[in-house]
């Protein structure tokens, strides 16, 4: 779902949720205009991102959009802070 979310800097939501090391979005005030661009894009639509929610309910379209305004948040509130991404 979130590499569905195409941002307007050619990246996807999933690009910078869970590969922003690979883009150089070191720290958090390096995503959190991203993460809040996306966040909009995904209330803007809820129809046609809730048509992508997997049949099990894992990673549905509302958990999504919960955890990008919670992690857009706390990028917001500590812009220093350095993000690490484990895989």
């Amino acid at each position: 779902m979130a590499a569905n979310v195409k941002l307007s800097n050619g990246l996807t939501l999933y690009d910078v949720l869970w590969r922003p090391d690979e883009h150089e979005l070191v720290l958090a005030k390096d995503i959190a205009e991203l993460l809040d661009e996306g966040w909009n894009i995904l209330l803007s639509e809820p129809d046609r991102f809730r048509q992508l929610n997997p049949e099990n309910g894992w990673g549905n379209y509302d958990s999504l959009c919960k955890f990008v305004y919670e992690y857009r948040t706390a990028c917001w509130n500590e812009p220093d802070a350095t993000i690490e991404v484990c895989r």
